[in-house]
């Protein structure tokens, strides 16, 4: 792990122990304009593996990483291997690369396709071969933590053995000012609950090593911690405050110990978000009392390890739960630092502050929160005796009930017809201020608008009643690439042309990618989990795949899937970059979201109509050089007779292979592919393809005379990796 207060796993035990912080005065950019000069910066020059023409957060998690697998006694060969995962999270994208290039008379040799936050993870997938399917999760705070919960339900599931996990963050002038901008920043060292209000920043990576417990014995490896479920919720109330009554932390809480084996009062210690800011602090407080408290009092101890490292953003989950471990390992309990005054709703809680505590706690918790409103916590255990589920039952059925479309240049789509009568009507661009003014905000960014406009015509067309749908338990996925350039661009170009006193605090939550999902989630009163998702080409199916585990484990009985992109010199920058370094087809930025309702056999109503059912999904990296041979053993593993196959590929070095391959050895199926079939190609393709692949199997309207049962739909992305989901035609099963 990388820190401020300590580079490796060691040297930040050291500084818990001796309650030493890492934050102190930024030297590595000019703070000048901002009202205070402090953060949890790493000194990267002390980093054992350093490249200068990669992002800070890239050299970051590659440290992280070798640390991690050193720990973990696993070489290089390992890891190569199909079964291992990698999922990273990541609230800043390449930040740091970003403001090289646009700094006025800096030598780089960045580009723009350094910038997305998927080229993170696909850069440590290749530095380390990691041979299994990558994940990118963009919550903003959650980020680390909803890709650690999510590589549990990898492991569970019983497809991967190990799964790389954690995150990584750099900090730069652009989120450094915007988070002044709020006026939420410390003068000096955070002190989370004390009435010195303000948070601290920080950056760095937190990794762990997630692998089966038949693994793990097979390795003859003892484990140094047991994660034993995770849960996540949304607030659905403002797109920077949390629900002041705490009620959306609690709702994550209570998520994560059903899912779980433990009972809360075996419950030892809680490691909080505890920002140090106002708004946070006594809001999460309330949150845990309503899951923890017996007979309204609230023993638990609960510290905030912010004050060693500051807040790292994406990283912070991740690096909060290795201190959590570390210190837990040790018989002691990490203390909330700089603590002089407890303030007044922060009390009658038991909060370590004053130095560490010894403490016999093997049970324990992790939660952050994050813009948008977005909520997750870890529930684990350093008792060798808690063994984490592996192999979990998935139980419930999975159905898509609706989708639709919005796009600049093709209007509302409700249904795929055109994709299959390949018409010449006129479409009417799509404008939510026209077409559903009650959904319309001023200075509503246009991604948002496009997503909300999905989202609304999706539910439409599942036939939804709002009313009658329970808020916490139907979630919310969205997938991105870039989220908001349009306002990014904005932000970016009054931070480096006037500076930062001239910022606009309403732009700055744009700078995250989830904040979309927030504002969908807040426009439709949606509550119950939620993740948000970013990749090279593949992101929708991938929001689909930790929807699909949430709806087949009952965390939630609904849920929408949404993808959006916008259009702007920024997106068309990134995008031209990433042709010329990836050979990618040459991609034209759209305005434009897809959105697919989903609902298990819990949230399924009588009367509505199912397009189709979700199998399941699987991923194979791929490169220029060998052919996905794999799919055919994926295929046949599953004892599924496909009757078509649905290509969306944007790597050229990899289409022509591609379909030579399904042509030999997927023969009686019909191949259909988008760039045929999809009169205006989206940046995100794949999520149209997943939703005409649930429109064909059930044998509405389409042009191939035949009548379809099994269909497959898989999409390669920028980074040649292959994403695959397969779909069925829904047959009602009778109760006995």
């Amino acid at each position: 792990m990388v820190c401020s207060a300590g580079i490796g796993k060691e040297q930040l035990l050291e500084s818990i122990v001796s309650g030493k912080s890492g934050i102190g005065p930024i030297k590595r950019f000019d703070t000048a304009g901002c009202e205070s000069h402090n953060a949890g910066v790493v000194d990267y020059l002390k980093l054992p593996f350093y490249d200068y023409d990669r992002d800070l957060c890239v050299n970051f998690a590659i440290n992280a990483v070798e640390e991690a697998l050193e720990d973990a006694g696993l070489d290089r060969k390992k890891i190569q291997s199909s079964k291992v995962a990698l999922c990273l999270g990541i609230a800043n994208s390449g930040i740091d690369s970003l403001e090289k290039l646009l700094q006025k008379g800096l030598n780089s040799n960045r580009s723009y396709s350094q910038y997305p936050a998927h080229r993170i993870t696909d850069e440590i997938r290749e530095y380390f071969g990691i041979g299994g399917p990558c994940f990118t999760f963009t919550s903003a705070c959650t980020a680390s933590s909803a890709a650690i919960g999510f590589s549990v339900d990898l492991v569970e599931s019983g497809e991967y053995d190990i799964v790389v996990a954690g995150g990584s963050d750099a900090l730069a002038l652009a989120i450094y000012a915007g988070f002044q901008s709020l006026k939420s920043v410390s003068d000096s060292i955070c002190s989370p609950y004390d009435k010195k209000i303000g948070l601290s920043l920080g950056e760095g990576a937190g990794i762990l090593v997630i692998e089966s417990e038949s693994s793990a014995t097979n390795r003859v490896k003892k484990p140094v911690c047991r994660l034993i479920s995770s849960g996540s919720s949304l607030d659905a109330f403002h797109i920077t405050s949390p629900d002041p009554t705490g009620d959306g932390v609690a709702r994550s809480l209570i998520s994560t110990m059903n899912s779980g084996s433990l009972n809360r009062s075996e419950v030892g210690y809680i490691n909080t978000h505890g920002t140090g800011t106002q708004a946070n602090d006594g809001a999460e407080l309330r949150g845990l009392k309503k899951v923890f408290s017996i007979k309204n009092e609230f023993t638990i101890p609960v510290s905030s390890s912010k004050s060693y490292f500051g807040h790292t953003l994406g990283a912070a989950g991740a690096i909060e739960l290795i201190s959590s471990i570390l210190c837990l390992r040790k018989n002691i309990l990490p203390s909330t630092l700089n603590s002089e005054e407890i303030r007044l709703d922060c009390q009658n809680f038991n909060i370590v502050t004053r130095g560490i505590v010894k403490s016999n706690a093997k049970d324990f918790v992790t939660t952050n929160s994050a813009f948008g409103g977005h909520n997750t916590s870890i529930l684990a255990t350093i008792r060798d005796s808690k063994a984490l589920n592996c192999f979990y039952e998935l139980k419930k059925r999975v159905y898509i009930v609706g989708m639709a479309r919005v796009s600049d240049s093709q209007g509302i789509s409700v249904e795929h017809s055109w994709d299959i009568r390949n018409d010449n009507k006129p479409q009417i661009p799509f404008k939510l201020k026209n077409e559903l003014p009650r959904l319309y905000k001023r200075r509503m960014s246009s991604i948002n608008q496009f997503a909300i406009g999905s989202v609304f015509y999706a539910l439409k067309d599942s036939d939804c009643c709002l009313s009658s749908i329970d808020p916490s338990k139907f979630g919310v996925y969205f997938s991105t690439s870039l989220g908001s350039s349009n306002v990014q661009q904005n932000y970016l170009k009054d931070l480096y042309s006037k500076g930062p006193k001239f910022i606009k605090c309403v732009q700055f939550p744009e700078m995250v990618l989830n904040s979309t999902l927030g504002q969908i989630a807040a426009t439709f009163g949606f509550k119950g989990c939620g993740a948000n998702l970013s990749d090279g080409g593949s992101e929708s199916l991938k929001a689909t795949w930790v929807a699909l585990y949430d709806l087949q484990k009952g965390k939630i009985n609904g849920a929408v899937v949404t993808s959006a992109e916008d259009e702007s010199e920024l997106s068309n920058k990134i995008y031209n970059s990433l042709s010329q370094s990836e050979q990618i087809e040459p991609i034209k930025v759209h305005n434009s979201s897809t959105s697919t309702i989903l609902v298990n056999e819990a949230g399924l109503d009588d009367a509505q109509e199912v397009y189709a059912e979700i199998l399941n999904f699987f991923s194979i990296c791929l490169n220029d050089s060998n052919e996905p041979g794999e799919l055919v053993q994926l295929v046949n593993e599953r004892g599924e007779k496909l009757d078509f196959i649905i290509t969306s590929c944007s790597k050229k070095s990899i289409k022509v292979k591609l379909n030579k391959f399904l042509i030999n050895s997927f023969k009686d199926v019909q191949l259909i592919s988008c760039d045929q079939n999809m009169k205006n190609n989206v940046v995100i393709p794949s999520h149209d393809c997943l939703n005409l692949a649930a429109y064909l199997v059930s044998n509405r309207e389409n042009k191939f005379d035949k009548k379809f049962h099994t269909g497959m739909t898989i999409s390669i992305g920028t980074n040649g990796t292959l994403t695959g989901c397969i779909v069925k035609k829904y047959t009602k099963i009778e109760a006995p």
